[in-house]
């Protein structure tokens, strides 16, 4: 063989190798890129289950549609005892007003009485 045969086959075999080095290091760039894209998106999921954990924990403790209606129920009937006690109070008031004048009209006659000789 020749020294130009020689030295051909030595530029191709390197430049072979470069084409194969090259193509190696744009596979390991893009899947390193690859692998930092996964990362990131695996934290945010991460992330997003936390919310979601979060959030179902909340609803489970908020009250059910049952609970707000026996409180409707509850409020509507604390609403009539509190219409009778109404009645009641101001029927009392009455009761204390008219004794009130009559205690008065028993002072004024007392009153009346002791100033006369």
């Amino acid at each position: 063989m020749s020294y130009d045969l020689i030295k051909i086959l030595l530029d191709g075999a390197a430049l072979v190798i470069s084409l194969v080095a090259m193509s190696v290091a744009v596979m390991r760039t893009r899947q390193s890129a690859l692998d930092d894209r996964l990362k990131t998106g695996s934290g945010r999921m991460d992330d997003q289950d936390k919310r979601i954990s979060s959030l179902e924990q909340t609803v489970a403790s908020l009250p059910a549609k049952e609970d707000l209606h026996g409180l409707e129920l509850r409020f509507g009937e604390f609403g009539a005892q509190l219409s009778r006690i109404e009645t009641t109070v101001s029927s009392r008031s009455e009761e204390t007003k008219r004794l009130y004048v009559a205690v008065e009209r028993i002072e004024n006659y007392l009153l009346n009485i002791g100033g006369r000789p």
